[in-house]
């Protein structure tokens, strides 16, 4: 008889699940922002890739950072979930 998980195990994984989620979009985004300062501190444009690539990063870091709003509420409603089965 297999046992299935209950709701408040459900729920803390959600959490926890949802914080990792949030660090690895974190460390992303450091990756990112690491990424373009090495672009706009080049000199060279030996392909003629450079301008085309500090705008692609740019775009990538501001995509990245467009998710931290909705994460964030979604992090605040899964720990109001889990608090409330804590306290009843």
């Amino acid at each position: 008889m297999s046992s299935r998980p209950s709701q408040l195990a459900i729920s803390t994984s959600s959490v926890q699940r949802l914080l990792k989620e949030e660090s690895t979009y974190r460390a992303e985004l450091a990756s990112q922002e690491s990424r373009l300062r090495k672009l706009e501190q080049e000199t060279s444009d030996d392909d003629g890739n450079r301008e085309w690539s500090v705008r692609q990063e740019k775009q990538a870091i501001a995509e990245t950072k467009a998710v931290f709003a909705p994460l964030r509420e979604k992090v605040l409603a899964a720990a109001a979930n889990l608090e409330e089965l804590l306290v009843s």
